[in-house]
């Protein structure tokens, strides 16, 4: 199943190595967009009022966002993804270099592995937590046990994407959320 996992990532890294180096040389690129809803921790609850909005359409809201996985073909993968939309993406393989990353950069939000080398998911979240209170962050793993996610619900985070998951689906979800974090700023009108 790894070995299928890992065929995967390579063979979509390769996609999307094709597609920029198609951009670059002028070609036209076909996109297709999905409109699959993210798993959510709190499906029954108040999560369809904060996925409705208010209906308006605020345009291109870049952000930023750090990508924190021990695999680095999904840092890349999602990487290349978000700054298509003129996204500003750190990278952080284990929980130690995030909370770093939140210490020197403004983040708006966060990917976050559950499994990191050094520590959870879970610990990394709290340490960034403790210099940026405010900062948005969904989980992305392959496994989760229900208390892991409950903490993670205490913490804040409404999301989690379940590996292998579908790239535009997140895409999705954190440009709508960096949308939200603008509005709440006063920077989009």
């Amino acid at each position: 199943m790894i070995y299928v996992l890992i065929v995967l990532l390579v063979c979509i890294g390769a996609f999307f190595y094709g597609r920029r180096r198609q951009r670059e040389n002028g070609r036209p690129v076909l996109v297709k967009h999905e409109t699959i809803q993210p798993m959510r921790i709190k499906p029954w609850e108040e999560q369809a009022e904060d996925d409705a909005g208010d209906g308006q359409s605020f345009g291109a809201c870049p952000g930023t966002v750090l990508i924190v996985d021990d695999q680095p073909l999904i840092r890349m993968m999602l990487r290349e993804l978000l700054e298509q939309d003129g996204v500003t993406v750190f990278e952080a393989p284990d929980g130690a270099s995030a909370i770093e990353a939140v210490r020197k950069h403004c983040v708006d939000y966060v990917l976050l592995d559950l499994k990191l080398p050094d520590m959870s998911g879970i610990e990394a979240l709290k340490g960034m937590r403790r210099i940026n209170d405010s900062v948005s962050a969904a989980l992305m793993t392959g496994f989760g046990s229900p208390e892991q996610l409950a903490e993670a619900e205490l913490l804040g985070v409404k999301t989690y994407f379940m590996k292998p998951f579908d790239l535009q689906n997140v895409k999705k979800h954190v440009m709508n959320s960096l949308k939200k974090v603008k509005y709440k700023e006063g920077e989009v009108s």
